[in-house]
Order: C-alpha cells, then sequence, then structure tokens
C-alpha cells in the first residue's frame, strides 16, 4: 500500500488534528519522561533557593520599601481572618461582582479588607493535593504543618 493512500485515513478537520497533535505530544512526554532532579526533593533545597532569590532581590536599591512604622501602643489581642476558598481568583470574581452591582469598573472599586492596615495572602496546601480542605488548612495556618487531606476529624465524634 502506498504511503498517500494510508494518510487518507488521518482525520482532515481541524478539529480532529488538533486532538490527535495534542495525545501525540502526551504520549511523547509520557514515553521521555521528565526526570525530577533528586536535590530538589529536599526541603533544604527549596528553603536555600528561596533565601538566595531573597537575598538577591533585597540588594538591588530600591527593590523594597518600609513604610510601616510601630504605634505609640501595643497591641492586646490579633485578629486573625481565614478566607477559606478564597485564591486569587475567587477574590478577583468578587471584585467584578461588586463592580457591577454598583455600576463602576472592577479596577475601581475595593473589597474591605484590602482598606485594613496590615493585611497578606498566603497559599497553604495539604499533603496530598494542591486544594486543601478547612481542616487541613487552618491547621497549616496555625501550627506551620501541613496536615493530610480529610484526616482531621475522620472518626465519629458527639459534636
Amino acid at each position: 500500500m502506498r504511503l498517500e493512500s494510508r494518510l487518507r485515513v488521518l482525520p482532515t478537520s481541524s478539529s480532529s488534528l488538533a486532538a490527535v497533535t495534542v495525545v501525540l505530544l502526551w504520549l511523547a512526554l509520557a514515553v521521555t519522561g521528565l526526570d525530577v532532579d533528586p536535590v530538589e526533593v529536599e526541603p533544604a533545597y527549596w528553603q536555600r533557593e528561596a533565601r538566595r532569590q531573597l537575598d538577591a532581590a533585597l540588594e538591588q536599591p530600591g527593590a523594597y520599601q518600609i513604610g510601616w512604622e510601630a504605634g505609640p501602643r501595643r497591641a492586646k489581642n490579633v485578629v486573625f481572618f481565614l478566607g477559606d476558598g478564597m485564591g486569587v481568583s475567587t477574590v478577583t470574581g468578587m471584585r467584578y461582582m461588586k463592580a457591577q452591582l454598583m455600576g463602576k469598573w472592577a479596577g475601581q472599586v475595593d473589597l474591605v479588607w484590602e482598606a485594613w492596615p496590615s493585611a497578606s495572602h498566603i497559599r497553604t496546601f495539604d499533603l496530598e493535593r494542591l486544594t486543601t480542605d478547612s481542616a487541613a488548612s487552618a491547621t497549616a495556618y496555625l501550627t506551620g504543618k501541613s496536615a493530610s487531606l480529610l484526616f482531621l476529624k475522620c472518626l465519629q465524634c458527639p459534636s
């Protein structure tokens, strides 16, 4: 059988060709494999790398500006707001919705906590997945240690 006659059995529509291309690329990656450098598995490597990048960034003139000064009084309490499920895309969606309800553009409105004097954004992970449940997330925030997905309250309890 000639090569031209065998090529006719391949899909000719653009969506079919795109699907075949994606499958072939996926197979090529799966066959070749992407090896992980054994050094990158160790947490100490990432701590050293983070320190190196931070030091390099801080050495650049104008890279940071200190604009916070302690007030004359010490805080008696700390209020910790944990916005579960509030990733960047969700917060952006909230801003768009608030702006739409107010008849404004999203860049013209702020969410309430954006006006607070101190706020930050932290991302946590559990030990198995990138998207974590609330209990593992709160455990990571409050203890600094990751927990397993669905590990907390895995036994029946009367509460």
